[in-house]
């Protein structure tokens, strides 16, 4: 399978008269070497002020690439960053602007990025489809030798079984790091902070790789669906990555299409372009969560529709939990989510909010709606930025809660919480093994 290269590369600010500027980016590789496949270059933070502007390019390939270039690079740099332009296999040269019409400040320099990855950012998102009789690990192998040989660090999000296979085949596993995926696909909303996580303890400025082997539980068709539009939103959600991230699933007629349409290629051998892949939006739209189960009448309800009534909702929870058996802490982090969750039925909904309560003989699960339209997929399944002040709400649910479900219209939440006696080990926050020593 072709690598993953990613070079970022200055523009440089040089003055040309008094109010003029160039920016432009040099694709050279090292050596004079043309770029060796199909890339994408990036036009980061251009010029605010393109007025007067004139685009330019030097191509070795032929006049007419330059000049598709140069009328590519004035047409993307005036859209809001980032732009790309596909630079063809073989080219190199020079691409830039010529600015005109003021002084361009320090923080109008921007940079370029080349990446011969599939979406030019430098992640490769690939589905792997392979016969349920295969051997995975002798499928896995080769892929995983070949970026431990480069100097990739590897994320081998599989079975133990597998794990041990591979160690047995591999002729190095320095560089190879595994994890609990008893605990990793027990909860889907949480998938992706751990890739970003591992990939910021462990490749915070170069290439990685993710092996993934999702367990899909037939048993439970909502978890199921759920890790399917986590896999579909990935490759927005880790699109700044220079990662190579690898789903591997059996090929079960049942799955199959979902599988292709989440997948921006298809691994087999090689990379290939996938005709069946959905944009995220399309992909939630033709593919949503199956509608809530039916739990029959509930055993508490708390209707609100004012935030002074949310006391009385945390003491109704609080109680309710604890009748349920959940210790004093899983019961304040049932608290904790509920009130927050009520909270943004509260200022982002349309009020009124209800809140049900169930207990089953495994679970205590909480169902929140309102009448309104939730439209942020992503809300809650990455981690927040440090200096973010709001917006941590739904990431802090995830974290607290053994399963979280939305459907969007009306917007509705359903939280789950393992009694007890059906806690198991694998809720426990997955760990990374290091490579060994």
């Amino acid at each position: 399978m072709p690598g993953v290269h990613r070079r970022v590369v200055v523009i440089r600010k040089r003055r040309i008269g008094r109010w003029r500027h160039t920016h432009r980016c040099d694709l050279n590789e090292t050596g004079g070497r043309p770029i060796s496949r199909s890339a994408y270059l990036l036009i980061l933070r251009p010029p605010r002020d393109l007025a007067g502007s004139r685009a330019f390019a030097t191509s070795t390939a032929s006049d007419t690439t330059a000049h598709t270039l140069a009328s590519s690079v004035l047409l993307l740099a005036g859209r809001v960053w980032p732009s790309r332009i596909r630079v063809s296999s073989g080219f190199w040269g020079m691409v830039g602007l010529d600015v005109a019409g003021g002084e361009v400040h320090e923080r109008q320099e921007g940079m370029a990025l080349v990446c011969t990855s599939a979406n030019g950012w430098g992640l490769a998102h690939h589905g792997l489809l392979y016969p349920p009789s295969a051997d995975v690990a002798d499928i896995l192998t080769p892929l995983i030798a070949e970026r431990l040989a480069c100097g990739e660090p590897v994320l081998a999000a599989l079975s133990p079984k597998v794990i041990a296979q591979l160690r047995n085949r591999l002729a190095t596993t320095a560089g190879l790091h595994t994890t609990d995926v008893g605990g990793l696909y027990r909860h889907p909303g949480r998938i992706l902070g751990h890739y970003l996580g591992w990939i910021a303890g462990t490749s915070p400025n170069g290439a990685a790789t993710i092996v993934a082997a999702p367990q899909l539980d037939n048993d439970n068709p909502h978890r199921a669906a759920l890790w399917m539009q986590v896999d579909a939103l990935t490759t927005q959600a880790l699109s700044a990555c220079d990662l190579t991230l690898v789903c591997a699933y059996p090929n079960d007629p049942a799955t199959a299409t979902v599988i292709r349409h989440a997948h921006p290629s298809l691994l087999n051998g090689t990379a290939t372009t996938n005709p069946d892949h959905l944009p995220a939006d399309q992909f939630l739209a033709n593919h949503p969560l199956p509608p809530p189960s039916e739990l029959g009448q509930c055993d508490a309800i708390h209707v609100l529709d004012h935030p002074r009534q949310l006391t009385e909702l945390r003491q109704l929870v609080r109680s309710h939990a604890a009748r349920a058996g959940l210790t004093t802490s899983r019961c304040e982090d049932l608290v904790l989510a509920v009130s927050e969750v009520a909270s943004n039925a509260l200022e982002h909904g349309v009020p009124p909010a209800t809140v049900c309560l169930w207990i089953t003989s495994t679970l205590v699960i909480c169902q929140i709606s309102d009448n309104g339209h939730f439209t942020q997929p992503l809300a809650g399944l990455l981690p927040p930025h440090r200096n973010q002040g709001r917006g941590r709400g739904l990431w802090m649910i995830h974290q607290l809660c053994d399963e979280l479900y939305r459907w969007p219209h009306p917007t509705t939440i359903r939280l789950h919480m393992d009694r007890p006696q059906a806690t198991t080990p694998d809720r426990k926050k997955p760990r990374v093994t290091p490579p060994a020593t």
